[in-house]
């Protein structure tokens, strides 16, 4: 959606045929990139050579959680997270994708842990841990305190 002044283009979606030589292998969406078009003998507009500029930003948080399912063909973990502050979002259970490069075999059903995930067209798991434990206290309530 950039206007091409010097073919007098305003600001526009197009479809363009791609060249033989461009991979379009490593073209994600959200990804911002810059292009070169030529235009054939055939009078058609076509894409011969590609940038990739930068990588799509995602909103982000961390936060903690209880895994309460999850589907391991899906990739799918339904998790009760606690608020997220900053964005004034109260408690809830909600379903998050996981990553591709995140192991499904480590996690387990009820398992404590914590969580980064990416707000994208689903909300994706990309870093997750096991929360950590408190720190015990030394009970000495049981002790015997008397002498005889």
């Amino acid at each position: 959606d950039v206007p091409v002044p010097e073919w007098g283009w305003p600001e526009m979606t197009m479809d363009f045929t791609v060249a033989d030589q461009v991979d379009l292998n490593a073209l994600a969406k959200g990804q911002t990139i810059e292009f070169q078009i030529i235009q054939t003998e055939q009078g058609d507009y076509e894409i011969s050579a590609l940038h990739l500029l930068s990588e799509p930003s995602y909103p982000t948080a961390t936060v903690e959680g209880v895994i309460e399912a999850i589907n391991e063909q899906t990739r799918v973990l339904t998790i009760a997270r606690e608020p997220i502050e900053k964005w004034n979002r109260a408690a809830a259970t909600l379903d998050f994708m996981l990553d591709q490069a995140i192991n499904l075999a480590n996690l387990t059903v009820g398992d404590e842990i914590v969580f980064s995930f990416e707000v994208r067209e689903d909300l994706v798991i990309t870093d997750i841990s096991p929360r950590p434990s408190m720190p015990q206290t030394a009970d000495h309530s049981s002790h015997d305190m008397g002498g005889e």
